[in-house]
């Protein structure tokens, strides 16, 4: 069930397939259904639209005004849209209602990701890079777990979505809508993250160290903040909102892959809490525009601020207890809060609506719960 990770996003949508789910492979094929040029269901074959046009012209005659039929045009509600278009098409519509007008810019020595100008997050650039020199002794003896992890390390490359799977039924004949929800996330928070790696600029472990060692290859942008617990963070809140009963197991899976990436070598501790901040932050924006139901009344958005490692942070070991030691009024904050930015459109808020009463039908008990 390959998933996409900030280093390899051709695999992305393969979570969305179900007819190859033996291989792990093919997740993005449903049925292959929509490899027909234009989003048809036919195969592109030489030799079947050949026998296409051949068996037309032996059974379609002259053309014929009294055999056109009686058709209005659509009305392109959200039901039509979720039956009708192409699954490609739908995504693109998704993206946009679920991420809004999300924006990063660099602004006093911050990446600054905002909707529409009020922030979601603050991350402060690292000025200095002592305390990532003073974290290079624990990624060397966090390599210590390898053995123990490097499955995990080398899976997680690619694929996270399994991971949560293996808490919880993800088989898309299942929860189709709810995979929908998880990709499409993933998807809107890609341009944020990259942007604000990207701002902070921090050098790998192996940059700074020959006895690192990476496990695994290493990326060439930014350290700082981790991608892989941005990601697995988004994943773990939206999860444990659906599903509150895996709640802790979600939050610990998402530590643990953030965890591996410094087990191979690939990021600083203090890397995972600063994506595992923003990556909550986007789950609860993302959440707060695609159902209403779940703000409590009166909650406003608070938006997260991630500050810069300092010379204290030289022993510091990621966890999801030293996250909520350290922030969880922060975490605690964000859930089931108004999001940033203005209201969602009518379009979009319908087209939201439709996918989150689709998801509800795959959660017995969400709806009545969260109504």
């Amino acid at each position: 069930m390959p998933f996409t990770s900030l280093e390899n996003h051709e695999n992305h949508e393969n979570w969305e397939n179900h007819e190859n789910h033996e291989n792990h492979e093919n997740w993005a094929n449903h049925e292959n259904h929509e490899n027909h040029e234009g989003g048809g269901r036919r195969g592109v074959s030489g030799r079947l639209s050949a026998a296409l046009q051949s068996a037309g012209e032996g059974i379609t005659g002259p053309f014929n005004t009294a055999l056109i039929r009686d058709v209005a045009l659509g009305t392109h509600t959200p039901g039509d849209l979720f039956t009708s278009v192409p699954r490609n098409h739908l995504s693109l519509l998704l993206l946009r209602a679920l991420g809004g007008h999300l924006m990063t810019r660099f602004e006093n020595g911050a990446a600054v990701v905002s909707s529409d100008g009020e922030i979601i997050a603050t991350v402060t650039a690292p000025a200095d890079i002592e305390p990532f020199k003073a974290q290079l002794t624990r990624v060397h003896q966090d390599g210590d777990l390898r053995n123990d992890r490097s499955s995990e390390i080398l899976t997680q490359v690619n694929d996270l979505l399994s991971f949560f799977a293996a808490s919880v039924r993800l088989d898309p004949r299942r929860r189709k809508w709810t995979i929908k929800l998880l990709v499409t996330a993933l998807e809107a928070a890609r341009p944020g993250t990259v942007q604000v790696k990207a701002m902070c600029a921090v050098p790998r472990p192996v940059d700074l160290s020959p006895q690192i060692n990476a496990l695994i290859d290493t990326p060439g942008h930014s350290a700082y903040p981790s991608g892989h617990a941005t990601q697995a963070f988004l994943l773990a809140e939206i999860m444990a909102t659906l599903d509150p009963t895996g709640a802790t197991i979600y939050r610990r899976q998402a530590a643990r892959i953030a965890q591996n990436r410094t087990v191979a070598g690939v990021h600083y501790p203090v890397d995972s809490r600063a994506g595992a901040l923003v990556g909550s932050a986007l789950a609860h924006q993302f959440l707060g525009r695609l159902a209403p139901s779940l703000i409590t009344e009166g909650k406003a958005w608070t938006a997260v601020s991630v500050p810069a490692p300092t010379a204290s942070d030289a022993n510091y070991d990621f966890n999801v207890l030293s996250l909520d030691n350290e922030h969880g009024n922060t975490l605690a904050a964000l859930r089931n809060a108004d999001p940033a930015g203005p209201e969602v459109n009518a379009y979009d808020r319908a087209l939201l609506d439709e996918l989150w009463h689709r998801i509800c039908a795959e959660w017995p008990g969400l709806a009545e719960a969260k109504a």
